[in-house]
């Protein structure tokens, strides 16, 4: 902890002898002041939030399933408040604060709905679409490959 409050003033220091402005800097990183915006009232709501704000140290695989599929549930009920800034927001936060739950949330979101969009007839995206863009259901992705079952680090 003592290590970490060290790096944390040292980069402080560091930021206050800039010769350029860090807040238009990230303003550009973000893509622009109103994302920028959105990302640091998204980080609050998270740092504030009781279920996604859990790291998994000292659980048991178990354990950490239940609290990431907690945040699953709790994401399925936010996602659909947001603005489509807000939602690159809570993703870009997200994979700071827990990397294995927005890998999850993104298998969902993007391998899940967008294989049914290339994959499926318009009709099928079509009659699925605002259910899982509002998490009304959630998709899973699998590969598989012929004597290697899902094993992916097999894959030849």
């Amino acid at each position: 902890f003592e290590r970490m409050s060290q790096e944390i003033s040292t980069l402080c220091q560091e930021r206050e002898k800039a010769s350029f402005d860090i807040r238009k800097l990230t303003y550009y990183l973000d893509g622009d002041e109103e994302q920028t915006k959105c990302n640091d009232l998204i980080a609050l709501q998270i740092e504030r939030d009781p279920i996604l704000n859990v790291d998994y140290i000292d659980l048991t695989f178990s354990e950490a399933l239940e609290k990431c599929m907690a945040k699953i549930r709790r994401a399925s009920f936010i996602y659909p408040t947001l603005s489509p800034k807000m939602i690159i927001g809570f993703d870009r936060i997200m994979e700071i604060f827990d990397p294995g739950f927005i890998m999850r949330l993104y298998v969902h979101t993007i391998l899940f709905k967008e294989t049914i969009w290339a994959q499926g007839t318009k009709e099928q995206f079509n009659k699925y679409k605002d259910q899982i863009e509002k998490m009304e259901i959630i998709g899973c992705f699998a590969m598989t490959e012929l004597g290697h079952s899902s094993f992916l680090r097999g894959i030849e």
